[in-house]
């Protein structure tokens, strides 16, 4: 199992859960776990994916904040 961590601004939050709904069933990607948490002006999202390139995706296109090769964890 790959997590992927994004961060997402506060004023962003409800475009930005909706887009990651969309997307994930545009890509027919199943997360196994989706977990959030705030701090300061944001909210950090982990994402539990079965494999390492949906984890990296993900990451990659909802991201605000971190460089690519640092946005999923083993």
């Amino acid at each position: 199992m790959r997590t992927a961590i994004v961060r997402v601004s506060d004023a962003k939050l409800s475009d930005r859960l909706a887009g990651m709904r969309e997307w994930l069933d545009r890509h027919h990607y199943e997360p196994v776990r989706f977990v959030y948490d705030h701090a300061e002006n944001a909210l950090v999202i982990s994402v539990e994916f079965p494999n390492e390139r949906q984890a990296e995706a993900f990451a990659m296109r909802f991201d605000e904040k971190v460089p690519a090769a640092t946005h999923y964890l083993s």
